[in-house]
């Protein structure tokens, strides 16, 4: 093959896996991170997602304490997994204790009424314990590619690109 024709092979490549992953954020569900009562979320950003990641415990407070809360999010008809045990930075960047993930579950659980079945590590930070402990609760742990091939809202507006980004691409 001659030289010329292996830089413009790779671009071509590059644009095909490109225009893919447009076309798999365009067509994919939409979905929002850090949903919980004490970080605000619009009704408009709530409505226009697929999916709901609830932080069960964020700031100490479980969500069941809110029967209404929980009744509220429900009334969406959405799906609901969970974000992390507390939606905090990098929760599971460090071991944490099986049993502080059962907790989270039980929270969850109590307040929709159903096992959480996915779950995803705030900011995408998981290490190999807590990825092979999350497995052994029947937890499916969404990632990188995940991101990669959804659009991804936050509640608070906090993620490293806009919502309003996310509307475009």
């Amino acid at each position: 093959m001659e030289k010329w024709k292996i830089p413009l092979l790779i671009m071509l490549i590059f644009c095909i896996i490109s225009l893919g992953i447009i076309v798999f954020r365009l067509v994919g569900s939409r979905q929002i991170d850090g949903v919980n009562p004490y970080m605000y979320c619009s009704e408009v950003e709530l409505s226009k997602v697929d999916v709901f990641y609830v932080a069960p415990l964020y700031k100490g407070v479980p969500i069941n304490e809110s029967r209404a809360w929980c009744d509220y999010i429900l009334s969406f008809d959405k799906e609901i997994y969970m974000y992390g045990v507390k939606g905090s930075y990098e929760e599971l960047s460090k071991n944490i204790a099986r049993e502080e993930v059962s907790y989270g579950m039980d929270i969850f659980e109590s307040c929709f009424g159903f096992r959480p079945e996915r779950i995803k590590p705030p900011q995408l930070v998981l290490n190999d314990y807590n990825e092979k402990m999350l497995g052994e609760v029947d937890l499916n742990v969404d990632i990188f590619y995940n991101q990669l091939f959804h659009k991804v809202y936050h509640c608070g507006d906090s993620g490293f690109f806009p919502n309003r980004f996310q509307d475009y691409f």
